[in-house]
């Protein structure tokens, strides 16, 4: 079947029958592209994996829960029975449906709709916010574990039944045992230690068998999301169709500003507690296995991120887990959240036990500055445990990413809202990004996504040719680096459908790589060109340097790196009076030869003024790459690991940004988008052929230029 022809609805929807016909276990994606009759990576392309399939599905079951319930009722006890009622009976018409939904995590509009619902429903009935929160998560959460229940047994497949609901009292103190408690242990005490399924549902305790599922919610108002099914950061498909963002400190300041004036007290912290405890429980499952029975230890600081690895911690404890607490500052420790924490069973200690699964780094948030003080220094460095931090890892500059001197080292950062620039430019590990409802626009401070490259990448039409489609001249090589040219003309021979002409020394080594380029022995002799890349291998005598000139005196895009930088150090003026595009691509030395001093610390402020000063373009090189063009966004490119650092691999990335130059993109789509493609080559490159990723080379790099370009 056709992509075209294919949708997302269509996928989840033989996904689910895929399912009712041989039971969860039998969903493959492959079969299910057998069922479609499509092939495998087209299923990849509108859905990223089991995991996002199965989020789908989660999606659709309680869409069909909120329609079979009845919202529109003025008596809220009737809403909330419609609505438990529709939960159980979207189950039951679905194989699996419990284990669906129960397994599902991510933040989409029915799952939070339905939640959002539900207790917006209990609190029309006069309940306390914090009392609705715990009355709807445990309503949803007996019915998940009853239908689950009911699925597992022999020969249930799903079954279409009558309107079910349980009478049960929601109570005004969550302490009080279950008026369906039939154990002697229940009476007028708040200590109830009943274990029947009607205590455990009402108290949310750890229990083997409670269902471990607990969900936060602010309460009915639907202006943002308000349920936080914590975001698998930035590797959502929704997310990863819209270009990334970084908001400074006090951008996200002013964004918080009108929801906290607006939501009641302590709203906007649960949301990041509940999706920073469920980010922490999955990380948990990755590395554990599971999350009851293991052990969290919440390293806590005075403001509100010790507030929210707090609750964070007490949320997983009520999963099972065993949480304690070190408290750097108790007497500034946010009370209600350490209250909460003790009364779930957290442990107050001195210090990170050997034990310990994982740690949550809640020291110091946005506003903090510096590195860690010795004391939390001294207990993040007497602990082999992994971090996971909040917000930000403690220690790093929330601008720059710099640390100057003890900071955490984190392998997952959860932040809230909108992400910062130190998760590109710092030692963050993964980044997951939970979304809090604040209202942010754009900035002049952005990462490309691969939706975004792909809009970019020049594809050709039924009525181009090659000349159209764009023509490349390379001026790079010399006898001692002629491998500089085979690889800046082979890059540019990758990246797009045009032509590609060379010019210089190395035209017999460069057409037995590459027979299809045109070879000349000088730009002047070279023919037409859209756009010229200068400089790789290219020496710095007077004949590289003649060859540079001609190249910026005429009126087309240039793109300069390498030996042709140097030559631009030397005399600047070669710059002077150019109108057409321009870019520049330094690495950290360069950089230096260039502005005069190091980029230091502060590498996006650095590019931008370089950018500004010059009138170019600037790409600077690195681990993430920053691409600063005058009058115009300022992208960062994380690349993950570092492995584009190797030999020639700037070869590689100049030839392809000269080829989307001759294409017509501005100087700095092109750079932007080539730094993507060259990261994702370096990458590819690495992981082939597997299982483990292994040391690459420019060639290698190379080598997956196209299929980085196929898989955007």
């Amino acid at each position: 079947m056709a992509l075209a022809k294919l949708s997302v609805d269509h996928v989840v929807g033989e996904a689910l029958a895929l399912v009712n016909d041989g039971g969860l276990e039998s969903l493959t994606m492959r079969r299910l592209a057998d069922r479609l009759q499509a092939h495998l990576p087209t299923i990849y392309r509108l859905v990223d994996g089991k995991d996002a399939l199965v989020d789908e599905m989660a999606e659709t079951i309680l869409a069909k829960a909120l329609e079979n319930a009845d919202t529109a009722d003025q008596e809220w006890t009737h809403r909330v029975k419609s609505l438990a009622a529709g939960l159980r009976s979207a189950l039951l018409a679905q194989r699996d449906g419990a284990r669906i939904v129960g397994g599902n995590y991510a933040a989409k509009r029915a799952n939070l709709t339905f939640i959002d619902t539900l207790v917006g429903s209990i609190q029309a009935g006069g309940l306390a916010r914090e009392h609705a929160l715990w009355a709807a998560s445990s309503l949803f959460c007996y019915v998940l574990g009853e239908v689950l229940e009911q699925q597992a047994r022999p020969g249930v497949r799903s079954r279409r039944s009558k309107v079910w609901f349980v009478q049960a009292s929601i109570r005004t103190s969550r302490q009080a045992p279950s008026s369906n408690c039939s154990s002697s242990t229940r009476g007028s005490s708040s200590d109830c230690t009943c274990s029947c399924r009607a205590c455990v549902a009402d108290n949310a305790s750890p229990s083997a068998s409670a269902p471990s599922l607990s969900v936060t919610v602010s309460g009915p108002e639907q202006t943002h999301v308000t349920c936080w099914r914590a975001a698998k950061s930035t590797t959502h498909r929704a997310e990863r169709e819209q270009m990334r963002y970084y908001y400074s400190a006090d951008a996200i300041r002013e964004a918080e500003a009108p929801l906290l004036a607006s939501l009641p007290d302590g709203v906007l912290m649960g949301r990041a507690a509940y999706g920073l405890a469920t980010a922490i429980a999955t990380e948990l499952k990755l590395r554990t296995g599971g999350v009851a029975g293991r052990r969290v230890c919440a390293v806590v600081g005075s403001g509100d991120n010790g507030g929210d690895a707090l609750w964070a911690a007490t949320f997983l404890r009520r999963r099972g887990a065993a949480a304690d607490a070190v408290l750097l500052n108790p007497e500034k420790t946010h009370a209600k959240a350490l209250a909460t924490f003790r009364r779930a069973g957290g442990r107050l200690v001195s210090g990170i036990s050997a034990a310990t699964d994982l740690v949550i780094d809640g020291v110091v948030g946005i506003s903090g500055r510096g590195p860690l003080r010795p004391n939390a220094a001294a207990v993040f460095e007497a602990s082999t445990a992994p971090v996971v931090a909040v917000d930000i890892p403690s220690g790093l500059d929330v601008q720059t990413g710099a640390a100057d001197g003890p900071h955490v080292h984190a392998v997952l950062t959860v932040t809230f809202g909108g992400l910062k620039p130190v998760h590109a430019l710092g030692e963050c590990g993964r980044v997951e990004l939970v979304d809090i409802g604040l209202n942010l626009a754009p900035t002049e401070l952005a990462g490309l996504e691969a939706a975004d490259v792909r809009k970019l990448w020049p594809v050709p039409g039924p009525h181009d040719d090659k000349y159209t489609q764009g023509v490349t001249g390379v001026v790079s090589g010399s006898a001692t680096y002629p491998g500089a040219a085979v690889l800046s003309t082979g890059a540019a021979v990758a990246a797009t459908s045009g032509m590609v002409r060379y010019a210089g020394s190395a035209g017999p080594q460069v057409l037995s790589h590459w027979p299809e380029v045109i070879a000349a022995p000088s730009p002047q002799e070279a023919g037409r060109v859209q756009a010229w890349v200068v400089g790789p291998g290219l020496g710095t005598d007077d004949t590289a340097k003649a060859a540079l000139r001609f190249a910026l005196e005429s009126d087309l895009p240039v793109i300069v790196d390498a030996d042709g930088l140097t030559l631009l150090a030397a005399d600047p003026r070669l710059l002077a009076g150019r109108s057409a595009p321009t870019v520049l691509t330094p690495h950290a030395g360069e950089f230096e030869r260039l502005a005069g001093a190091p980029p230091g610390t502060d590498r996006v402020t650095a590019t931008r003024n370089l950018a500004e000063r010059l009138g170019a373009t600037v790409l600077l090189k690195g681990n993430v790459t920053v691409v600063a063009s005058p009058g115009h966004a300022t992208y960062l490119n994380p690349a993950g690991q570092s492995w584009a650092a190797t030999a020639g691999s700037g070869d590689v990335l100049s030839g392809i940004i000269g080829a989307l130059l001759a294409a017509g993109l501005s100087a700095g789509d092109a750079a932007a988008a080539a730094a993507f493609v060259h990261a994702r080559a370096a990458n590819l490159s690495a992981a082939d052929p597997g299982p483990s990723p292994a040391p690459t080379s420019a060639s290698r790099i190379l080598a997956h230029v196209r299929a980085a370009i196929a898989a955007l």
